[in-house]
């Protein structure tokens, strides 16, 4: 039985009730799908920063209102859709869909985009290849995506997020293929990274990390598993070649902990999950 099968049959038999349904499903996408689920959390990563972008640069197009230059800019099908969806929405931004920004730049291009990356075409290239993954990615197949073509389009969504000036979108994105790599490099050794995560989901929900009635957090019982074992658990997964206590080990772990959901991205969250601080000052000290 695979390993996401066994996860789903001990989750049926009642034992870790205290995951939401979000953390579930972000888990299970991870899981069955890491490449897919990716690329996902990329291009809504894209669509948040390039809406607002969008309609900066529009609200400078001649003799129409923002509203009337997207409706011109597109085809036929896709205008009656937007109008249908703004008709339900008072929020401009949310009804532009990240299959209209080729047309937009495109259709608009000598009158407000040209100017605003320079002259540079290639841009149209760069917002067809996204648009054509989010289109894989909203229509899958039967397997994951390739690793390669992920990686790509996760460099292609980066880039552009560089372009327009967007240098946290960029920097999430960046993490998120990070710990791509990482997980793929971890699933060499076997399914321990499956099961770390496993851990610490399963830790999470045994100790109440959400809170009980009360508010007070619940203290983890005998045989219990906490999550500060999120790191030793990482720490001898198969194939781990970080040299222990080192910045570049610290960053690691840190990436480990975004791919499994878990932030901030800080030193201390770290800490938190069980990275040992003492050791890598040691390490610094001797060098």
């Amino acid at each position: 039985m695979p390993a996401a099968e066994i996860f789903r049959h001990t989750l049926k038999s009642g034992s870790y009730t205290s995951i939401d349904a979000m953390e579930l499903h972000t888990l299970m996408a991870a899981i069955d799908r890491p490449n897919q689920d990716a690329l996902y959390r990329a291009i809504n990563i894209f669509q948040d920063a390039m809406r607002p972008f969008i309609l900066r640069c529009l609200r400078r197009a001649p003799g129409a209102t923002v509203e009337e230059t997207i409706r011109r800019s597109l085809l036929p099908a896709q205008a009656d859709a937007f109008d249908r969806n703004l008709r339900w929405s008072n929020d401009l931004a949310s009804v532009i869909d990240v299959n209209y920004f080729p047309a937009l730049v495109e259709k608009n291009w000598r009158d407000v985009f040209a100017l605003e990356f320079k002259g540079d075409k290639t841009i149209l290239k760069e917002l067809k290849m996204i648009t054509s993954a989010r289109n894989k990615v909203a229509h899958p197949g039967t397997q994951d995506l390739e690793t390669e073509y992920t990686k790509l389009h996760l460099d292609h969504i980066a880039y552009m997020l560089g372009r327009i000036n967007a240098p946290d979108h960029k920097k999430a994105v960046k993490n998120i293929r990070a710990a791509l790599v990482i997980r793929q490099r971890d699933s060499a050794g076997g399914i321990q990274p499956l099961l770390t995560t496993l851990l610490y989901f399963a830790g999470k929900a045994l100790l109440g990390q959400k809170g009980n009635a009360s508010g007070r957090r619940m203290q983890p019982g005998a045989g219990e598993t906490n999550a500060n074992t999120l790191y030793i658990e990482w720490r001898n997964t198969p194939g781990n070649t970080w040299p222990a206590g080192t910045h570049d080990e610290l960053n690691a772990f840190i990436q480990h902990m975004a791919a499994l959901g878990i932030g901030p991205a800080t030193v201390d969250t770290a800490q938190q999950h069980g990275y040992p601080i003492e050791s890598r000052a040691q390490n610094q000290r001797r060098h």
